[in-house]
C-alpha cells in the first residue's frame, strides 16, 4: 500500500469537508440576514398601493445579527466621574438631581443626563485642532468613560474654542442615546454634557437576526402617526441600538436593536427590531 498516496487522499478529503462545512455556515448566516429581491419587489408594490414611496437603495438588503448588550451608566456613585466630588471617602455620593463642586470642577446631574466642567483640564497646554479629540478621549478615559469604539463629529473651531461630539458604537451599530457634546476653551477649560454608558459584554447573550425590515415597513404603513403625513416618502431606514425608559435614572440599562424610519418630511418612527 502506498501510504504517501493514502495520506494525500485523506488530507484532500478533510480539506473538502472543511470547505463544505464553512460554506454551510456562511449560507446559514446570510440566509437569516439577506432579503431576496422578490421580497423587496413585493413590499414596493404593497407600499405603492398605500401611497408610500421608497427607492430600492433605501431598503437594506442585508443586516447583521445583533445581541442585547448590558450597559453601565457613568453617572453612578462609584464611578471615577462622581467619586472625585466625594469629600468623605467613607461615604458614597448619592445620585441626585443637583450640582456637585470641588475646586475648579463641577458636576450637574439630571437623571441620566449630566454636565461636567473642569476649568483647568488642559490649562498650560497648547491644543492643536488635530490633537484635541485625542486629548479629550484620554482625559475622559481617566474619569471612567469607555472611549473605545466611538464616532467623532467634525470639530467646529471659533476664536480658539473647539466644539465636537462623541457617539458610542456597539457591535458596529450606533447607540442612539449615548452622545457627548464637548467644548474645549482656549484657556484649557473642558465642558462635557450628555449621556454615556460603558458596555458590559456577556457571553450568555447570543446574536440573533433582527426583525425583518419587510415586517417593519408593513408596520410603518399601518402606523396611525405616519398615516397623518401627506405625500409620504421614505428617505432612510436604519438599524441601531436603543435604550428604553431613558428618562428615568438607572445604574444599568439594556440596549436592544431598533429600526428607525425617516421620511422626507423629517419625521422619524421607531420600531422594536427584536424577533
Amino acid at each position: 500500500m502506498n501510504w504517501s498516496k493514502c495520506k494525500s487522499i485523506f488530507i484532500y478529503f478533510f480539506l473538502i469537508i472543511d470547505v463544505l462545512l464553512f460554506s454551510i455556515l456562511v449560507f446559514l448566516y446570510f440566509q437569516d440576514s439577506y432579503i431576496p429581491k422578490k421580497e423587496v419587489d413585493s413590499i414596493h408594490q404593497y407600499l405603492s398601493a398605500q401611497k408610500i414611496q421608497v427607492s430600492d437603495d433605501v431598503i437594506p438588503r442585508w443586516v447583521p445579527k445583533m445581541k442585547n448588550i448590558e450597559l453601565l451608566n457613568v453617572v453612578r456613585s462609584d464611578s471615577s466621574l462622581v467619586t472625585q466630588f466625594n469629600k468623605n471617602s467613607k461615604e458614597e455620593i448619592p445620585i441626585e438631581n443637583k450640582t456637585y463642586k470641588f475646586g475648579k470642577k463641577s458636576l450637574t446631574i439630571d437623571n441620566n443626563h449630566f454636565l461636567y466642567v473642569d476649568d483647568s483640564a488642559f490649562s498650560g497646554q497648547r491644543l492643536a485642532q488635530k490633537d484635541v479629540t485625542t486629548k479629550v478621549k484620554i482625559y475622559l478615559t481617566s474619569l471612567g468613560f469607555d472611549m473605545t469604539n466611538i464616532k467623532t463629529s467634525t470639530i467646529e473651531s471659533k476664536d480658539g474654542i473647539y466644539t465636537f461630539s462623541y457617539q458610542k458604537i456597539l457591535s458596529k451599530m450606533l447607540l442612539g442615546e449615548a452622545k457627548l457634546t464637548v467644548t474645549v476653551g482656549k484657556s484649557g477649560s473642558l465642558s462635557a454634557s450628555g449621556i454615556w454608558f460603558n458596555p458590559i459584554m456577556h457571553d450568555s447573550y447570543t446574536k440573533v437576526a433582527p426583525r425583518s425590515v419587510i415586517d417593519i415597513l408593513v408596520l410603518f404603513s399601518r402606523d396611525v402617526s405616519a398615516q397623518k403625513e401627506k405625500n409620504v416618502s421614505i428617505k432612510g431606514i436604519h438599524l441601531f441600538y436603543h435604550i428604553d425608559s431613558i428618562d428615568a435614572y438607572h445604574r444599568t440599562f439594556t440596549a436592544s436593536s431598533t429600526w428607525e424610519i425617516e421620511t422626507k418630511n423629517n419625521k422619524t418612527y421607531f420600531y422594536d427590531a427584536r424577533s
